[in-house]
């Protein structure tokens, strides 16, 4: 679903967050008494400029991470978790049912930035004796 600016879409707020590290998982098998680790990079989908020279690693230590698998599912995870806080944001619309939790919500009329499909997390869809509105939150990654 799209909505625009000035014409459904009456108000629109986004918070990006810079986002570039890698995550790496360590973990130990005592089998082969070998240390074991995974690694997944995270960075942001908008273009932003690299603030660093090189990636900052965030290390994390698994007690249950015996396998290189493991450690990868969990590296997937971390990763997947700073992504969705990546991108925070509310807007409200005139009211459109349509908007429900777990879609996609395409924001057009406003600067190239802004301009993007953002994932739907919360609605609030409020009637009134005067008006319909839809109050609406995204969070992820944007």
């Amino acid at each position: 679903m799209a909505v625009r600016y000035g014409r459904e879409l009456q108000s629109f707020k986004v918070d990006f967050s810079y986002l570039d590290v890698k995550v790496r998982v360590m973990g130990y098998n005592p089998k082969t008494q070998a240390g074991i680790s995974a690694e997944r990079k995270v960075s942001a989908f908008l273009s932003q400029t690299r603030l660093l020279a090189e990636t900052p690693v965030l290390s994390v230590a698994d007690t249950d991470a015996d396998s290189r698998e493991k450690a990868g599912i969990r590296a997937e995870a971390l990763a997947r978790e700073r992504e969705e806080h990546n991108c925070l944001g509310s807007g409200s619309t005139f009211g459109l049912p349509e908007i429900v939790p777990g879609r996609f919500l395409k924001v057009e009329a406003l600067d190239g930035m802004l301009n993007n499909k953002y994932y739907i997390s919360e609605v609030t869809h409020v009637m009134s004796e005067e008006s319909f509105m839809t109050y609406f939150e995204i969070s992820g990654v944007c």
